[in-house]
């Protein structure tokens, strides 16, 4: 068996929502229910931080996830041994639940096996339903060497050691806008695949790049947009994730609208989000050059008034690499 120092780890969240749990599209005020998480075969896994979220109200006026304040939940390890002795109320554990890219922290992290499961257990306290209930599990899946791609800097780079490294974002567009075949609708958009590009429309050229961050939402916009996904692939198409993830759960929001449910009926802002603290991803994801990715995003707005199409902007931060005999 090659020694854990020596294995592949690449980035992964594990996404449980109605898609996965029937049950989650709508927990009624005062249910409990004790289900199964199951984890893929293709590699373990290793939680270091949760995240949870409800759908936003309909309507989308104040953007705030009702009754998320009242979910309380235990979680097992690989034995099915729970991590705490009973029920904890999440709000005590993040103020936002482990969205804007700052997940609620594991440690020590917890390893699960090839097709293990997580079981959990949860109850709405609450006087109103929870919809569409999405629980977010985020660390690393480990792999053989071999077993998947995994690029990495070169020996000798610009950015080692005392040679300054080359910082950069690419933006990323992705219009949900209707098209001829009528794919698309000003308020639901099915997942929309798009490659990883710079602005001349291709695979970055020049350098590879190292995406250590993501950004995404619309800060000088009116236009009410709510329930949006995003999907990470790498270029052989295997996925960073069991299924699309919230982009306020991956990404912070540049323009952040939503209110947070605080005690038993009052409303936070979020404090310190946006571009100040992106979402993270660790270990970052290294993309050489003339190489690509894809990058996935979905919409259903369906249920909120005046959801209008459009051009949905992602920004991944990182940082370009060269080789040392080629200065930008």
């Amino acid at each position: 068996m090659t020694p854990t120092s020596r294995l592949i780890e690449r980035h992964y969240d594990y996404v449980f929502g109605p898609t996965q749990i029937p049950q989650f599209a709508s927990v009624a005020a005062g249910a409990t229910i004790e289900t199964q998480l199951p984890l893929d075969s293709d590699g373990s896994f290793i939680l270091r931080g949760r995240a949870m979220r409800v759908q936003y109200d309909g309507g989308g006026a104040n953007r705030l996830q009702t009754g998320l304040n009242h979910l309380l939940l235990k979680w097992s390890g690989p034995e099915r041994n729970y991590q705490s002795q009973d029920y904890i109320r999440q709000s005590l554990l993040s103020p936002y639940f482990g969205q804007l890219g700052n997940p609620i922290p594991v440690w020590p992290n917890v390893q699960y096996p090839r097709n293990g499961i997580i079981r959990v257990a949860l109850k709405n306290d609450g006087a109103t339903a929870l919809t569409n209930l999405t629980l977010y599990f985020r660390g690393v899946k480990l792999f053989e060497p071999g077993a998947v791609k995994s690029f990495t800097y070169p020996d000798k780079y610009v950015g080692a050691q005392v040679i300054p490294g080359v910082p950069f974002v690419y933006p990323q567009d992705f219009p949900l806008l209707p098209v001829t075949c009528g794919n698309f609708t000003g308020a639901t958009s099915p997942p929309r695949r798009q490659a990883f590009v710079n602005h001349l429309g291709k695979p970055p050229g020049d350098s590879d790049f190292v995406i250590r961050a993501g950004q995404a939402g619309m800060p000088f916009s009116a236009t009410p947009v709510n329930e949006v996904f995003i999907k990470f692939l790498d270029e052989d198409e295997k996925p960073y994730s069991n299924d699309a993830i919230h982009v306020d759960v991956l990404f912070g929001n540049g323009g952040m609208p939503a209110t947070y449910p605080a005690g038993t009926g009052a409303a936070a802002a979020p404090i310190g989000c946006g571009p100040n603290s992106p979402g993270v991803f660790y270990p970052e994801i290294y993309v050489p050059k003339d190489h690509s990715m894809y990058l996935e995003l979905s919409r259903n707005d369906s249920s909120y008034a005046g959801a209008v199409p459009v051009t949905f902007p992602v920004a991944l931060i990182g940082q370009k690499v060269f080789p040392r005999e080629v200065r930008p």
